[in-house]
């Protein structure tokens, strides 16, 4: 189920970015990357969709994870379950809106314009989250 989930989660944000799986399969990747480049030449509408599909897929792994710890006493738990990245972004955007991480992110690739080919998810683990995390 959490397999299902995510991948409709994936789904919605590449549709959102008009990636279609015909165009994903074109170079035999079942999910086409957005790159720093794709991201620098998108709406500000599709980077906040884009924000909000991690977000979602974030809260989906935290409820799912909620619902199997339900039985256990430690609830603080749930948090301890989700991955690097997934707590990386939950502590380094805690109260953080949409409008800001797009601008954090923005504001990173106009001042590497030599990194625009990077993953857009790459981008925001390296440079926004990881480098704030406690080492």
């Amino acid at each position: 189920m959490r397999k299902c989930i995510i991948s409709c989660v994936m789904t919605l944000s590449l549709f959102l970015w008009g990636i279609t799986p015909a165009s994903a399969a074109e170079d035999n990747n079942p999910v086409d990357i957005v790159t720093g480049e794709r991201w620098m030449m998108s709406k500000q509408e599709n980077k906040l969709a884009y924000v909000l599909g991690i977000e979602s897929a974030i809260y989906i792994e935290h409820m799912i994870n909620k619902r199997v710890l339900e039985s256990k006493e430690d609830k603080q738990a749930v948090l301890h379950n989700l991955s690097p990245f997934e707590k990386g972004w939950v502590k380094a955007f805690e109260g953080v809106k949409r409008e800001e991480i797009v601008a954090r992110v923005d504001a990173w690739l106009t001042a590497h314009p030599d990194q625009q080919k990077r993953p857009v998810l790459a981008i925001i683990w390296y440079e926004l989250i990881a480098p704030n995390l406690p080492k």
